[in-house]
């Protein structure tokens, strides 16, 4: 497998998100890839999470993790 490398575009929406650069490889690395528009592939896996959003600041029991990549 390539190297799996986030553009600056992936690294803030991560941040806004929730998300953490080894939650996305662990999705990348282990789940089932799925065709995505313009010939690109998605990937989606569900962590615990319960901690408020970064978004609205309400809690969650989990969080899903959709990658989608080239």
């Amino acid at each position: 497998m390539k190297p799996i490398r986030l553009s600056n575009h992936a690294r803030n929406g991560t941040v806004r998100r929730g998300a953490t650069e080894a939650e996305i490889i662990e999705t990348i690395q282990t789940e089932k890839w799925q065709p995505a528009l313009q010939n690109k592939m998605q990937a989606k896996r569900t962590f615990k999470y319960e901690q408020p959003s970064p978004i609205n600041q309400k809690v969650y029991a989990f969080k899903t993790i959709h990658v989608i990549f080239v």
